[in-house]
């Protein structure tokens, strides 16, 4: 069965919705990879690096709340920097992590930022590789000639084919060129960038939900990307970055569209994320449109799990028990929210009812 992009129109107000909450919170490379050529085989002592500690009223969850396995699906490899997750291999070849399908031609690679001019991954970063109770992680910490950096490759136990990806960055120089999208796809035994053969499902809404849905039969797996923009906060003020064109498709790549002016703008000496980015991959075609539909919630859920949320209590001007039933106490937040119950802002669809898109 051919699925078609306007199968989920339904879902439009729902990921325009979800999109508006976030929002809400946040006020290739030229060298031949043969199949079987070795990587690295020893980590070095990370340096020392002073992350980005996210505002104290914020919290993000280790791991998804449902398990998606009844087994722990990830490892570190024992030889060799990388690590398994689910059917995926990621590899560090020393330029780029490579998602590698146990089958196929076909692998996915990821540069950071993406493009060779500013790829860090290339800078002979200090590696560690480390099990936590959530899952495994690779942390590459390094400098490059335009910035220090730490780079975070996340897996997670129990949601096999899921990723994360964080860059954090202290300037010192301006950025000698634009990123590219850091995702493509390469022949596993030339290096070359290769099609993807993409049928994409769900794509971004400008100011809505931050994500693309696609299939690849390149690589037999939907692909599931989130851009993090709640973890994005100081880039976008220190930019005046809208992030209404993020996530991005140019072609056969996908990843999160930013410029070299928007590098440029960072303050020097600061750290500051550059990425916050999830994906999920899944083996195999979804078989019809519930199939489909029923994928794309599983890692809508999982990766919402994942992003900083606001810690309890909440403001004083959500309570809703203030309200005394004649409408919102003095307010604009309350009033906002005793705006959204007016019927003009919804819409019924099959017998239920949504909030209507760009509602706000």
């Amino acid at each position: 069965m051919k699925l078609k992009p306007d199968s989920l129109l339904w879902l439009f107000p729902l990921i325009s919705l979800l999109g508006f909450a976030l929002l809400l919170l946040a006020s290739c490379n030229e060298a031949p990879i043969a199949a079987d050529m070795p990587i690295p085989t020893t980590t070095k002592a990370s340096s020392s690096w002073t992350a980005v500690i996210e505002p104290a009223r914020y919290h993000r969850l280790p791991a998804p709340l449902v398990p998606r396995a009844q087994s722990d699906l990830t490892s570190l490899f024992e030889i060799g920097i990388g690590l398994q997750t689910g059917i995926y291999r990621v590899e560090y070849d020393g330029q780029q992590f490579l998602i590698i399908p146990p089958t196929g031609d076909t692998a996915l690679s990821l540069t950071l930022p993406g493009g060779d001019m500013l790829n860090i991954l290339t800078a002979d970063p200090d590696i560690v590789m480390q099990k936590t109770a959530a899952g495994e992680q690779i942390i590459l910490t390094g400098q490059s000639e335009w910035a220090d950096f730490q780079v975070v490759l996340y897996a997670y136990n129990f949601h096999p084919g899921l990723l994360r990806w964080r860059l954090e960055i202290m300037r010192h120089s301006d950025p000698p060129a634009s990123p590219e999208l850091e995702l493509y796809f390469v022949n596993r035994e030339t290096g070359e960038e290769t099609a993807a053969l993409l049928e994409t499902y769900a794509d971004r809404g400008p100011m809505a939900a931050p994500h693309l849905f696609t299939y690849s039969e390149s690589l037999d797996s939907s692909l599931f990307y989130w851009v993090d923009l709640t973890a994005l906060n100081l880039f976008m003020e220190a930019a005046h970055y809208t992030p209404s064109a993020t996530p991005r498709r140019m072609k056969q790549r996908l990843g999160h569209s930013f410029s070299r002016n928007d590098l440029s703008q960072q303050p020097e000496g600061v750290v500051t994320v550059v990425y916050d980015s999830y994906l999920y991959l899944t083996p195999g075609q979804p078989a019809n449109e519930d199939a489909m539909i029923s994928r794309y919630l599983h890692n809508l859920g999982d990766i919402y799990d994942l992003i900083a949320i606001p810690n309890d209590p909440l403001p004083a001007w959500f309570d809703v028990t203030q309200w005394d039933g004649q409408g919102a106490p003095e307010g604009i937040h309350l009033e906002t929210i005793h705006d959204l119950t007016d019927e003009q802002n919804w819409v019924t669809l099959n017998g239920k009812r949504y909030l209507r898109a760009y509602v706000a």
